[in-house]
């Protein structure tokens, strides 16, 4: 019997990389340890994406840098890059627009370094390695 199809888990305040059947939402992980109160908490906390930086001149760099840099510099496969992602992150003093700063990654490589980068402990808050 053929398998349903799957998707990633919705699970983004933590960077969720794994996957759950269509029409599922959230992995058991992501489903266990967080209410939904600690996701709404998170996303106001976090912050709009311009108040963290990513305005209209970020958009620009960022698609400047994926023209010149079209494939996935991480995973080596020809798959269209989709992230222009700050190797050094902007809170820690990276580079918001030198090309020296950014990779170009897909969506499922972009995913994979943050999940690595972020860790939440069992009372939902988040920290960074």
């Amino acid at each position: 019997m053929p398998q349903k199809a799957q998707k990633y888990c919705s699970g983004k305040f933590n960077r969720c990389t794994n996957k759950v059947r269509v029409g599922e939402k959230y992995c058991p992980d992501c489903e266990k340890k967080y209410s939904k109160m600690d996701r709404e908490k998170y996303e106001r906390d976090r912050g709009s994406a311009a108040q963290r930086g990513y305005d209209s001149h970020w958009n620009n760099v960022s698609a400047k840098y994926l023209k010149r840099n079209p494939f996935c510099e991480l995973c080596g496969f020809p798959v269209l890059s989709r992230v222009a992602h700050h190797i050094v992150p902007l809170k820690e003093g990276g580079a918001k627009s030198n090309f020296d700063n950014l990779m170009a990654l897909c969506f499922s490589c972009h995913a994979k370094i943050h999940a690595e980068q972020t860790t939440i402990s069992e009372a939902g808050v988040l920290t960074y390695k």
